[in-house]
């Protein structure tokens, strides 16, 4: 919860502004004076900082790592399900597809392994059906938004002159 915390306040930063600037165009991003490889290389050092804090987290976890146990190509179907049943693109939906996953893997995980070609197929029904994912389908029909780090430039019309 608090890394969530942490990833949101981050994005919501003028950093943050900064990693989507340079994320959509490179080069407009150095035209406005983002500085792209400073930017990059603290993006980098937080991003390994990260993946640091997990892996000891892990190793206290359980006290034994085996490569082939941790770095198997599971993890990366997981999160590949996360973001697309949950929604690409927003805060929210990955954090709802985790939500889903663990749903699944709490009901289904008692049928064996046939629940991984399940977790598969409902992230291809997803990919074809519902492309923007939960959240993404939710925020496209109400309008709703709860944690937006996203910009947004809104032009506002100038006021009418009357005497015209």
């Amino acid at each position: 919860m608090i890394a969530l915390a942490v990833v949101f306040v981050l994005l919501r930063s003028p950093f943050g502004a900064s990693l989507q600037a340079i994320r959509d165009d490179e080069v407009a991003a150095r035209s406005l004076g983002v500085r792209v490889i400073e930017v990059k290389t603290v993006l980098f050092v937080l991003a390994a900082l990260g993946c640091g804090a997990a892996g000891a987290a892990t190793l206290a976890n359980i006290l034994f790592i085996e490569p082939t146990a941790i770095f198997s190509i599971q993890y990366t179907a997981y999160m590949i399900f996360m973001v697309l049943v949950g929604g690409l693109g927003s805060f929210e939906g990955p954090i709802l597809g985790a939500i889903a996953l663990w749903i699944i893997q709490t009901e289904f995980i008692s049928n064996g392994t046939i629940y991984l070609a399940g977790i598969g197929a409902t992230a291809i029904l997803f990919a074809i059906f519902v492309p923007r994912g939960i959240w993404g389908t939710l925020t496209d029909r109400f309008g709703v938004e709860l944690l937006p780090v996203g910009r947004e430039l809104v032009v506002e019309e100038p006021p009418k002159d009357d005497a015209g």
